[in-house]
């Protein structure tokens, strides 16, 4: 008997069979909605059809539903994060490929060519869809992008969007007025469109903020290489980057950067700073993909883009607020800039994506990002050992430093230096240091620096040693022993300009990140203005949030 062709019968018909419990029906619903075969497309009532099959043990309902949930076609109750996501389709499409599903391998494909849950593998994906070209028009257009190297992002779309050609929009009517080219700007690459993970509202959170004085911020702290920006608000650096052809996209790495540290006193200001920072990402990587002025380097435009987004969702705002910090999309961003600066690691986000991997207890992630992924190996060796000795893992802490002392990065000698310290092993604690600033580690410089403050002969050499190695974006241990001279009662220091500095650059947070407990008190006392609590702990025992945020960024507790 001829097999029956449900797409053959009405809307109407198969809405009654669906609700009579025959799956077919369900199933065929879900894709006449899904590509619109009754007219315009309708993601949401497809979605119902297909978890109704699903639900009925319909496997082959499996990779539409990974589809739609992997492009985040629908919005689904407690998932917070694109891992989330991510992580549901990819079970879906493996359960759809167990039988025999092409969608499923394709949408496998498409995870593997954007990097999102597994690692990106564009030759691995090309040659699942070089097996399946023949059969199927998408897999084909593919295979063709990846052979003439002109493959973007913009190309890995929904499977009901292929072929598709984008309907061209009704353009909005903008004067040649600042605020118009500025709005014109503004409603292209929007960060919303390409998966920005906050809700921002441009009139509210964006336009509302143009006259937001930045200028002393960028000249003194986070922008002084742009010489030539002469403005002093949000709508003056806007202006600057749309006059250059967005060839000046630093700029948005740099307002970002504003926003998480002069101006970051709460969570709405690292929600504007996440979206300038996307903004750039997502410029960056299409000029990029497009090969575009190659005088700019599009590629470490992206880089640093995506490691702001992972400083700002590492970060912590002082207030009670759900979006930060956020550890899921702090290592996402870490580690897509990782990848993309795998030959000359001049960043060092391997380290940033594994301390954020560390914090959600993904060890085995963590142990990929500072060891495996062609990150040097004595600074991972090293890190993976702090990040264990942190989880209480002192034997293995203990194992990964050893290792680390073979290489030149003098990490593991500073570490263990800390290790040896604080269990009163002073004589061990300062050889390790020492071997370590033989090999140039600064930070091992700074614990001997500042281990002697009963020579008064040797104070002033001290003072000039550890200021010369603290400065405002960088915190290298230094600035916890000018601390302690400064509390000696002996010897006037005036501490205000390195707070200043730390407080308005990136030094601080580089410090909460390198445990360096005078940062954690200086965070405590003047960004959260909590205080410092006595007894053992450095931050205050009546502020949880505090607590937790200085636990997933690692903080040890070591004092001084």
């Amino acid at each position: 008997m001829a097999e029956f062709d449900y797409f053959s019968l009405s809307e109407s018909t198969l809405k009654n069979l669906a609700e009579n419990g025959d799956i077919e029906a369900m199933l065929t619903l879900g894709l006449s909605y899904y590509y619109g075969y009754f007219g315009e497309c309708n993601v949401s009532i497809a979605y119902d059809y297909f978890v109704d099959a699903y639900a009925e043990g319909e496997q082959r309902a499996a990779p539409f539903l990974g589809e739609i949930i992997y492009f985040r076609q629908v919005s689904i109750s407690g998932y917070t994060c694109d891992d989330d996501y991510s992580a549901k389709a990819y079970k879906l499409y493996k359960e759809g490929e167990e039988v025999g599903m092409m969608a499923a391998t394709r949408g496998i494909c498409k995870m593997m060519l954007r990097g999102d849950y597994l690692v990106r593998d564009v030759q691995g994906a090309y040659d699942k869809l070089k097996k399946l070209e023949d059969m199927d028009d998408e897999c084909a257009a593919l295979v063709r992008l990846i052979d003439d190297g002109s493959l973007s992002m913009d190309d890995i779309r929904p499977n009901n969007e292929f072929g598709v050609e984008d309907e061209e929009q009704p353009e909005e009517i903008y004067d040649d007025s600042d605020e118009g080219r500025i709005m014109r700007w503004l409603h292209e690459n929007v960060p919303e469109d390409n998966g920005f993970p906050l809700s921002i509202d441009l009139d509210d959170d964006i336009l509302a903020h143009l006259d937001d004085y930045i200028k002393d911020d960028i000249d003194e702290s986070c922008f002084e290489f742009y010489e030539y920006f002469s403005g002093t608000t949000v709508k003056d650096l806007l202006l600057d980057v749309i006059n250059s052809g967005d060839d000046a996209l630093e700029m948005l790495v740099a307002l970002a950067k504003v926003y998480r540290t002069t101006q970051g006193m709460d969570a709405d200001d690292y929600a504007r700073g996440a979206y300038w920072a996307y903004k750039a990402a997502v410029i960056a990587r299409k000029k990029h993909d497009e090969g575009c002025n190659v005088d700019i380097d599009y590629l470490d435009l992206l880089i640093i883009a995506l490691g702001e987004l992972g400083n700002i969702f590492f970060s912590y705002s002082g207030y009670d607020d759900e979006r930060f910090p956020d550890a899921n999309l702090a290592a996402k961003y870490y580690a897509e800039a990782a990848e993309l600066d795998d030959i000359l690691n001049y960043y060092n986000f391997n380290i940033n994506a594994g301390r954020a991997y560390a914090a959600l207890g993904r060890y085995e992630e963590m142990e990929n990002m500072l060891l495996d992924k062609g990150f040097p190996r004595c600074l991972g060796q090293a890190w993976c050992g702090q990040m264990y000795y942190i989880a209480g893992d002192v034997k293995s802490a203990l194992k990964y430093w050893k290792q680390s002392l073979e290489g030149n990065s003098g990490w593991g000698e500073y570490f263990l230096g800390r290790y040896f310290m604080r269990i009163g092993d002073a004589y061990s604690a300062v050889r390790n240091w020492q071997k370590g600033e033989e090999k140039g580690c600064l930070e091992c410089s700074a614990e001997l620096a500042g281990l002697h403050f009963s020579r008064a002969e040797d104070r002033q050499k001290n003072i000039d040693r550890l200021s010369a190695l603290s400065d405002d974006d960088e915190c290298v241990g230094a600035c916890k022993y000018l601390y302690k001279y400064y509390l000696d009662r002996e010897y006037e220091f005036d501490l205000s300009d390195v707070e200043r500095n730390m407080l308005s650059g990136d030094a601080l947070q580089r410090g909460l990140r390198k445990f360096c407990p005078y940062c954690a008190m200086l965070y405590a006392r003047d960004v959260i203005e909590t205080g410092i609590s006595n007894g053992d702990s450095i931050i205050s025992d009546n502020d949880d949030s505090v607590e937790k945020a200085m636990k997933l960024w690692g903080y040890d507790g070591n004092k001084f």
